[in-house]
């Protein structure tokens, strides 16, 4: 079984090169995406985050 996860920060592209430079702040997007292969099947998710704010359902789409 094989498994990767990759992740992004802002406008970066998942699979991209990562830095060692940036560091999160508050606001910044961070996607996080799974996957994973079992011979077989290939499953993949990915969700979105946003680091220190809070995004209940009385803010604004981002």
């Amino acid at each position: 079984m094989s498994l990767s996860v990759c992740t992004s920060v802002n406008s970066v592209a998942v699979h991209g090169i990562p830095s060692h430079q940036d560091l999160l702040e508050a606001g910044d997007l961070v996607s996080v995406d799974i996957s994973i292969y079992n011979g077989l099947v290939h499953g993949d998710a990915c969700q979105t985050y946003v680091v220190g704010v809070n995004c209940g359902h009385d803010q604004p789409s981002l």
